[in-house]
């Protein structure tokens, strides 16, 4: 659990109970406590390992590799990222090769040694402990003790390749709708991390949590500290992963400085507990050009000085104008940033919406059969590729029926009549950060609401689906109740 250690106030972990102090000593009186944080959604993956080999020729790649090994390392303009060659080397940064009219990784050697019509990019590895597990022994002493008396390389192993473009023009596929992203393997391996060996083979109870590769490198480089980035290209931290920073006495959550990441990185610092998580702003007062740390690197910003401004939390229920002023600064000075996330596949929304902002709800009727679940479907999708995770409430439409719809406006194309290309599809949607709420039909508020708030917390929903309310509150009221009852479900939900 993490224990806030001024208030008392406590949220487990493993089973999301919160509340004061008495509430804790009453619960771990209750059983002995144990973190049984889920290592994956399902089941554990079967065992995977790439070899140590195949790393290293991809890591001679990158050197060997004058273009996109001088735009990492180069110092002579600001595009260049300023790596030195002893950061890539710490966190095994190598270079593959794809095929952009291929939408995945299948041939480890093909992906080492390239061929016709494949271009270069990018290859981070994500390692974990050998035991499949973020702790040595399922402990963190046990992680300590191990770290004491094995080198690197016995203690981590690779479980999985993300292969990212160094350029918009490559990595892109005409049958992945531009993908700029993949996975090797791209089945679910074990959990793993980009800097997990770095930051478990250090000795610092400091670290620091990026959105990209390339910024955890530029802050490991200017700071010293070890960071870690998230897992997925978007701002979401899953139980799995968490599990990584629990031995660390202070995380550093420096996320992108605009709307998106900044509501991102205020979330992951109330989830890792707001008594040991600092949130970094790189566009405060003359940071403000830098965007992100990789950005500040680049642009050659005192990066220590900027984790020296990183600032925890407030108490969410008390403010004074003093915690507001930058807020508001950044709002009347940054138009533009404060948008929410906008759609891109529905551009009349955004006039109309202004974007998708938190705190907002929003209302849409229609008669029965006028696509009010087809457009809220092709919303969610939109904004699950800008790295929205959301949660879909269906109460009318089953689930299996309901994903199977959206998988097919996902691949923009009836799937159904392209049988082979179905299993394909599937790994892709289940890439987006999407989840479904498991009720059906006439459903209490209070009970719907529980679930919501667990899934903030496991999952950093940041968008909710209901649809639709009427069923959800069928046959709880009759006659002119039943619209009092729409009323106080929509005043819960608010």
């Amino acid at each position: 659990a993490h224990l806030n250690t001024h208030t008392g106030d406590f949220v487990c972990t493993s089973c999301f109970a919160q509340g004061s102090w008495d509430k804790y000593l009453e619960l771990a009186g209750q059983k002995k406590f144990q973190n049984t944080i889920p290592r994956t959604r399902g089941s554990d993956p079967p065992p995977f390992e790439i070899p140590a080999e195949t790393l290293n020729r991809l890591q001679q790649n990158l050197v060997a590799h004058e273009e996109v090994y001088g735009w990492l390392t180069g110092t002579d303009d600001r595009s260049q990222r300023k790596l030195s060659a002893e950061t890539l080397a710490a966190y095994g940064v190598g270079l593959g090769f794809v095929d952009p009219s291929v939408p995945e990784v299948t041939d480890l050697e093909q992906l080492v040694e390239g061929g016709d019509h494949m271009v270069p990019c990018l290859v981070y590895p994500r390692t974990t402990f050998r035991t499949n597990s973020f702790f040595e022994d399922g402990t963190a002493e046990g992680e300590e003790a191990a770290a004491e008396t094995q080198d690197a390389a016995a203690l981590f192993h690779t479980v999985q390749l993300k292969l990212t473009a160094w350029r918009p023009k490559d990595c892109k596929s005409s049958s992945a709708s531009g993908q700029q992203t993949m996975y090797y393997p791209s089945e679910q391996t074990q959990p793993g991390l980009f800097g997990f060996h770095v930051a478990a083979s250090s000795n610092s109870s400091d670290v620091i949590l990026t959105a990209r590769e390339l910024d955890a490198m530029a802050a490991y480089q200017a700071t010293g500290i070890p960071a870690v980035s998230l897992p997925r290209n978007s701002y979401q931290l899953p139980l799995d992963s968490m599990r990584a920073l629990e031995p660390f006495e202070r995380v550093y959550v420096w996320l992108d400085d605009n709307q998106q990441g900044i509501e991102a990185a205020q979330l992951i610092a109330r989830k890792l507990g707001v008594d040991r998580s600092l949130v970094v702003r790189t566009r405060d007062g003359s940071h403000r050009a830098a965007k992100s740390a990789g950005d500040a690197l680049a642009r050659g910003l005192d990066m220590q000085a900027i984790l020296d401004e990183s600032q925890p939390l407030q108490h969410d229920k008390v403010l004074s104008f003093a915690a507001l002023r930058d807020a508001v600064r950044f709002e009347v000075t940054n138009p533009d940033l404060i948008r929410g996330v906008e759609s891109k596949d529905l551009p009349g929304w955004n006039a109309c919406f202004k974007g998708l902002r938190p705190g907002e709800l929003t209302i849409l009727s229609g008669p029965t059969g006028c696509g009010k679940t087809t457009v809220i479907s092709q919303l969610s999708l939109d904004f699950c590729r800008s790295g929205v995770s959301t949660l879909w409430g269906s109460f009318e439409i089953p689930n299996v029926r309901l994903a199977a719809r959206m998988m097919s406006q996902y691949a923009r194309t009836d799937i159904s009549k392209s049988p082979k290309d179905i299993d394909y599809w599937s790994r892709r949607f289940g890439d987006l950060p999407m989840y479904f709420l498991k009720f059906h039909g006439s459903t209490k508020p209070e009970t719907v609401l529980d679930t919501m708030r667990h899934a903030v917390y496991a999952y950093d929903v940041k968008h909710i689906v209901i649809d639709n309310l009427q069923f959800m509150m069928s046959m709880q009221a009759k006659g002119v109740d039943k619209y009092d009852a729409q009323d106080a479900a929509i005043a819960t939900f608010r």
